[in-house]
């Protein structure tokens, strides 16, 4: 296909593939930005896992949905893109996020603070 060429001159059913594969890498990317291996579209790379797994879950209701519709191709392409990305998923779920307060420590620390609170109120009470 040259560089000239429209998508209104590709047939049908070739569009509607390159169509699904560009819909999939879309969410693709998305959830890479998410996982924070590229750079997001304000150039800065950020961990939102949330939003990663939003769309990895996306991808999976795609292939949920579209189960044995797609041709060969399309069905291993898009099993990759999820299995790539829940493997990466797995491992930065892993790690402690820089920019993410670690919610277990500041909640012990919480119930310390209410504990020390509690006693010292009890203790001014006899």
């Amino acid at each position: 296909m040259s560089d000239d060429t429209t998508t209104s001159e590709i047939p049908l059913a070739e569009k509607r593939k390159l169509l699904f594969v560009q819909l999939a890498t879309s969410f693709q990317q998305a959830a890479w930005t998410g996982l924070g291996k590229i750079q997001g579209p304000d150039g800065k790379i950020t961990v939102d896992l949330e939003a990663a797994s939003a769309y990895i879950d996306l991808l999976d209701m795609l292939r949920n949905y579209t189960q044995g519709n797609l041709d060969d191709e399309l069905a291993k392409l898009l099993d990759k893109l999820i299995g790539d990305l829940k493997l990466n998923y797995l491992e930065e779920s892993g790690k402690e996020q820089p920019d993410q307060p670690d919610t277990d420590a500041a909640a012990a620390e919480a119930g310390e603070a209410e504990a020390a609170a509690d006693d010292a109120a009890a203790d001014s009470r006899t």
